[in-house]
């Protein structure tokens, strides 16, 4: 064990004397260091004494030796953080006893067995000697004791039995990624239909959230049974507080105003739609993560980068504990990020665990291959960080996609979306039934004042799985939703009974949709491409009820007000100002043919001055 006598030199004369106190392996004939390393490796090199020594190790050295025997490298103050530091050895211990005879705590169990060492500095010399324990950026255990302990530790750490309330709670189960695609979608069109709805532009709180008054709206659409929990704020419902984040990060919708982007993802195929989400998030930096309270939020970059990787490299199946060992592998390089970021190892595993359930897995890039596990039999913690995911198929064609070959983006993510590289490998589109419904259904009644068109939910399987799976309802066509999104503009919501949408489109509210400026055409459009026929009693209906938000216009007009009728009976003799008048109302009240800057403009010429309609709003200057 090479590695191993390297690490133990390392070691003082006096902490090499408590390991092999601790061990039972100090005779009165060993003196030097030289024979104490040798004793220390030949007992690590026996099957027996690994077996013994990991068995009685407390349950939190254990968890700490599992993190020390799944990765090269672990970053120092995350492990003291959790783990507790290590007393030195001293000569005469006074009033307490020997660090190595009642370990205080974790990691000073596993010192002093033999099993914590620092690692020297990416940058130090070659075979430069490792830092002190209290001094060291990074620990490690050497490689041949890493390869015969793991088989010993079974399980992953289970998370803390103290963290009753964890800060990123994970779901039962994460919602399947066709479910994102239509809660997501509900979520836009929910968004435009109020803004054409309401005279006032829809007001998002702190441009971000929806106000209380909408939260039970907009989650009756919904299909995940996660959004009708916790309606208290928009921000404390996980599922709303995703679909608004993911909204935002590509570029989906401009304070609640469906952008271009937008409109092209809802027309967009299930795994396309998909695909554009994952690297909108990969481009979303830390702010904005954090404003949208996403568990990895706290992580700057190269974060999601790093993530990516960890995913691609990961073996499958593997736990959060698995995914965090394994982003943990190059924190020789990344000590520093990882020292200042985490405040334990643990800390990463809880993010980690919230990460694969409420955004990997509605993703589609990972699918649980088990249940949750019960909680832990040995301290009755809970155990979502053990649950196994696998990469989905889609997932193995997206996650190897660095980052880099997509484009940044210069603008605001609440503005306009970031250009986004496709893979150029093609994504498994959706596998329909045989016997598939219409994308939509058109019920007219006889004098065709209401028009209800429905949207049933067909059986689909998108085969973004490595195991066999359920039939989920989702519309098939990749139109649907974009369709769905203009009739919506042009009708009333109905409610959502059974997986079926239903919108009841009157003369009222096209009259309402025509005042708004929605063209008719775009209606049209819409139901020709759900396959339904435009009959012409059905196009005339919809004529008629349309010219009647065409009947009334609201038109801002210019007033020209003067203190005394002298002055504008004055004005208006002037043939030069006599055209700037449309209509006399009163005998100090003009209505003016022109706008105001072209009225200010004329009257400075003849020699007049006129108040600006700005001047009591303009503030003035400091």
């Amino acid at each position: 064990m090479t590695g191993l006598t390297t690490a133990l030199a390392a070691l003082s004369a006096l902490e090499l004397r408590g390991i092999a106190t601790r061990l039972t392996l100090r005779t009165e004939e060993q003196t030097r260091k030289a024979e104490w390393i040798a004793a220390i490796a030949a007992y690590w090199q026996h099957v027996d004494n690994r077996a013994q020594a990991v068995q009685q190790l407390s349950p939190a050295a254990q968890r700490a030796l599992w993190w020390l025997c799944h990765t090269p490298v672990l970053p120092a103050q995350p492990f003291w953080n959790e783990f507790g530091t290590v007393r030195r050895a001293r000569d005469r211990q006074r009033g307490q006893p020997a660090p190595w005879q009642q370990p205080a705590t974790a990691a000073e169990e596993l010192f002093y067995s033999g099993l914590l060492y620092s690692q020297p500095a990416e940058t130090a010399a070659t075979g430069a000697p490792a830092p002190a324990l209290d001094r060291t950026n990074q620990l490690m255990l050497p490689a041949a004791l890493r390869r015969h302990l793991a088989g010993l530790l079974t399980t992953a750490p289970p998370l803390s039995a103290a963290d009753v309330d964890p800060p990123f709670p994970a779901h039962t189960a994460g919602s399947p990624p066709h479910i994102l695609v239509h809660d997501l979608g509900q979520y836009l069109i929910y968004l435009h239909q109020i803004r054409i709805q309401q005279p006032q532009p829809l007001a998002l709180l702190h441009n971000r959230w929806l106000a209380p008054r909408h939260l039970q709206a907009v989650a009756a659409r919904l299909a995940s049974p996660q959004a009708s929990q916790a309606l208290r704020s928009h921000k404390s419902n996980r599922w709303l507080c995703l679909l608004a984040f993911l909204a935002t990060a590509a570029g989906l919708h401009d304070g609640g105003q469906l952008t271009v982007h937008g409109w092209a993802w809802l027309a967009q195929a299930p795994s396309t739609q998909l695909a554009l989400l994952w690297h909108s998030w990969q481009q979303t930096d830390c702010e904005v993560r954090t404003a949208y309270a996403q568990a990895d939020g706290a992580l700057p970059a190269p974060w999601p980068a790093l993530l990516c990787a960890a995913l691609a490299a990961v073996p499958s199946p593997f736990t959060p504990a698995n995914l965090a060992a394994q982003l943990f592998s190059r924190a020789n390089v990344l000590a520093t990020y990882w020292n200042h970021y985490l405040e334990s190892l643990q800390q990463l595993v809880d993010r980690l665990a919230a990460l694969c359930e409420t955004l990997l897995t509605p993703l589609g890039i990972i699918v649980p291959v088990d249940p949750l596990i019960p909680p832990s039999t040995v301290d009755g913690s809970p155990t979502v960080g053990r649950r196994r995911y696998t990469l989905t198929p889609l997932g193995s064609t997206l996650v190897p996609v660095a980052p880099s070959t997509v484009a940044p983006s210069t603008v605001a993510p609440s503005t306009v979306a970031p250009s986004i590289a496709i893979p150029t490998s093609p994504l498994s589109p959706p596998v329909t039934s045989q016997t598939i419904e219409p994308p939509a259904q058109l019920t007219v009644d006889e004098s065709h004042s209401h028009i209800t068109i429905t949207f049933p939910t067909p059986l689909f399987s998108m085969p973004l799985f490595s195991m066999p799976v359920v039939p989920t309802p989702l519309s098939s066509a990749p139109n649907a939703l974009s369709a769905q999104a203009v009739i919506a503009g042009f009708a009333d919501y109905g409610g959502r009974a059974m997986g079926v949408h239903h919108y009841q489109i009157t003369a009222a509210t096209l009259a309402r949709a025509a005042a708004q400026e929605l063209g008719l055409v775009g209606l049209a459009a819409a139901l020709q491409s759900l396959a339904i026929p435009l009959t012409p009693p059905l196009w005339q209906a919809l004529q008629a009820g349309y010219a009647q938000g065409q009947q009334l216009y609201l038109q801002p007009a210019t007033l020209l007000r003067a203190s005394d009728t002298t002055q504008l009976a004055a004005l208006h003799q002037q043939r030069p100002l006599a055209a700037l008048f449309a209509e006399i109302l009163s005998p100090t009240t003009a209505l003016l043919a022109v706008d105001p800057t072209t009225a200010l403009t004329t009257l400075q010429q003849h020699g007049y001055s006129a108040q600006s309609p700005q001047r009591h709003t303009r503030r003035n200057p400091p």
